[in-house]
């Protein structure tokens, strides 16, 4: 979802402002989500004496993103706002070469969450379009998708996160 807001950004951001709002949206749902959920698989699938390893790689690349934006950031004003989308796309290339060097570990019978994965990411995509724009009906769609989530992961079978976990 953030590479796909972010071809939308750079290719039909300089066209339309809607394409700038859609394709924030995208990257907002798709970047909230991603740290949240990357720990919760690697709690759920991998196993523990291999999840030391996953953690570290998270750790790393988390400070590592955050020390860098801040050296960064004065260079913002310096780039065509267009081009920021591009960042994001840029990282696909790297792709490769970090499947090649991480373990291919997979849990067996393991599988992915898609409906809960929707939800939270919608609920994600709320809550940061609410902060951006105080309004009634943004707030609503922050307890909707919060509720339908929280009697999702109640009601589902096996759900990517459970009650227990909050």
């Amino acid at each position: 979802m953030f590479v796909a807001g972010s071809v939308i950004g750079l290719v039909l951001g300089p066209i339309n402002i809607w394409a700038v709002v859609i394709a924030r949206v995208l990257q907002s749902a798709g970047g909230q989500v991603a740290g949240s959920v990357f720990l919760v698989l690697v709690s759920k699938y991998v196993s523990k004496a291999s999840r030391v390893l996953y953690y570290q790689i998270f750790v790393a690349v988390f400070r590592f993103s955050a020390a860098l934006g801040v050296g960064l950031a004065g260079l913002v004003e310096t780039i065509d706002w267009r081009w920021l989308f591009a960042a994001p796309i840029v990282t696909l290339l790297f792709i490769p070469a970090l499947n090649r060097s991480l373990p291919d570990l997979r849990a067996k019978g393991a599988r992915v969450d898609v409906i809960g994965f929707t939800l939270i990411g919608a609920f994600a995509a709320a809550v940061t379009m609410y902060f951006t724009d105080n309004t009634i009906f943004l707030g609503s769609c922050s307890v909707v998708t919060l509720i339908i989530f929280v009697i999702y992961i109640n009601k589902a079978k096996d759900p990517f996160i459970t009650p227990a976990f909050f």
